[in-house]
């Protein structure tokens, strides 16, 4: 009985842990292509001396 609950335990807490680096390694691998879309899109002129609408 106690062994039962004991890897109950675990073995909730590894669910936990694998879904945890699951989570930061889809956040690592989208900040990532976030950045290398960044770098591929062409930077905007300064406008200077007009009016620039948002």
């Amino acid at each position: 009985m106690l062994t039962y609950r004991r890897h109950r335990y675990v073995t909730r807490w590894n669910r936990r842990a694998v879904f945890a680096v699951a989570i930061l390694l889809l956040l690592a691998l989208s900040w990532r292509a976030y950045h290398a879309w960044q770098r591929a899109q062409p930077s905007a002129p300064v406008m200077r001396g007009q009016l620039a609408y948002h």
